[in-house]
This record gives structure tokens, C-alpha cells and sequence, in this order.
């Protein structure tokens, strides 16, 4: 179990708020992610949907088990953003975007956020390598004093 060292062992403030909570975490997913009909990250909206707002709403109670969702390949980047929005709530920026492309066509994007970098590519979608979800997770356990 992931314990919040500097945060006061910040949690769910009853077993029943554990149990949303829970539940709003497993069903984070890439429709998290507010993107237009050109697949681009909004950066500025950053999340979609009511799973990601409820636990914008929940804040910082949530951060466990937001932590335990960082290395999921289908949950990882929706818990980052989400993260992201609870302890720097209002800042901007640190986003980018880098096409990748076979000769003169655009096939796809290197998308970033605040450290965490995926892609989207045309016919397959969003996807993250392990290797970045584990190196975020870490970032943000040393970041938040987590043991």
C-alpha cells in the first residue's frame, strides 16, 4: 500500500469515500483526455468526462489511489493529468506536442504533460510506453515524499 509521507497520510476520509474513489480510479481511461476531432490534446482543459471531474472534485483524497493508476497503460496519463490538476491546481503550461511523421505525412503526435510524454497515431490511438509510466511514478512518489 502506498503511504503519503510529507502529505499526513492524506487519504479518503471514510470507507465509503474509499469505495468511490476506487471506483472512479479503475475507470479512468484515454476518453479522460479532452481532445478534438483532429485527435490534439487540449492542454488547457486537460480532462473530459465525469470520472476525472468527480475526482477533481475529491481532490487530494484521491492521490492513492491516483498513484496506484500511473502505470496502467489504458489509466496512467488520465491519473497523471488528474494529479496534476489536484496539487497545482491553476497552473499552465508545460505541455507539447511534436508530429511524427512517415515522409510528408503527419501519422501521428509525440504529446507531453508536465513530464509524461505518449502518442497518438493514427489507427492505433493513444498508447504510453511502461517505461515513461514507471519513471513518472516514481517522479511523483519523490515529489509527494511517498515510501
Amino acid at each position: 500500500m502506498l503511504t503519503l509521507g510529507c502529505a499526513g497520510g492524506l487519504g479518503p476520509r471514510d470507507e465509503s469515500e474509499a469505495r468511490k474513489i476506487a471506483d472512479l480510479s479503475s475507470r479512468l481511461s484515454w476518453d479522460s483526455i479532452r481532445y478534438d476531432e483532429g485527435a490534439h490534446i487540449e492542454l488547457s482543459s486537460r480532462v473530459e468526462g465525469d470520472v476525472a471531474r468527480e475526482l477533481l472534485k475529491i481532490g487530494r483524497p484521491a492521490t492513492q489511489d491516483l498513484l496506484r493508476a500511473l502505470e496502467d497503460p489504458i489509466r496512467g496519463t488520465a491519473a497523471h493529468i488528474v494529479l496534476c490538476d489536484i496539487w497545482e491546481p491553476g497552473v499552465r503550461g508545460g505541455s507539447s506536442e511534436e508530429a511524427i511523421r512517415e515522409g510528408d505525412k503527419v501519422v501521428g503526435f509525440w504529446l507531453s504533460y508536465r513530464g509524461l510524454r505518449w502518442t497518438w497515431k493514427l489507427g492505433e490511438g493513444y498508447s504510453a510506453d511502461p517505461g515513461e509510466l514507471s519513471e513518472n511514478l516514481r517522479r511523483w512518489k519523490k515529489r509527494l515524499g511517498v515510501k
